[in-house]
C-alpha cells in the first residue's frame, strides 16, 4: 500500500511516462528515477477541477519572475486559500466542456 499517489491534470505526461523516445526523454528518465527512489507511487490522472489549488500554484510560479527559487509554503498560500477550502470541504466543481453541433 502506498502513502502517497500523485496527481496530475495533464494527459501529455501520461504518453510521456508510458514512451521510451522523445524530446523530452531525459527529463521523463529522471522523472522515473525519483519515482524509483519514493518506491513507485501510482500515478493517476484527474480533472483540473479537481486539482485547483496544484492548478494556481503552477499559474503562480510560471507566472513569476524569479526563475530557480524555492518558494515553501507552511501554510496555505493567501491566493490559494478558498480553493484549498472548498477541496478540504469536498465541494464538488463543474467541469466545463466544449459541445459542438455540427452534424
Amino acid at each position: 500500500m502506498h502513502h502517497l499517489t500523485i496527481e496530475y491534470d495533464c494527459k501529455e505526461l501520461t504518453k510521456l511516462m508510458n514512451s521510451n523516445d522523445g524530446y523530452y526523454q531525459n527529463l521523463v528518465d529522471d522523472c522515473r528515477g525519483l519515482l524509483q527512489e519514493m518506491e513507485d507511487p501510482p500515478l493517476k490522472h484527474i480533472f483540473r477541477e479537481a486539482n485547483k489549488v496544484a492548478d494556481k500554484l503552477a499559474k503562480k510560479g510560471s507566472s513569476s519572475d524569479v526563475f530557480g527559487d524555492l518558494n515553501l509554503f507552511y501554510y496555505p498560500a493567501t491566493f490559494v486559500v478558498s480553493s484549498f477550502e472548498r477541496d478540504k470541504a469536498g465541494t464538488m466543481s463543474p467541469r466545463l466542456v466544449h459541445v459542438c453541433n455540427d452534424v
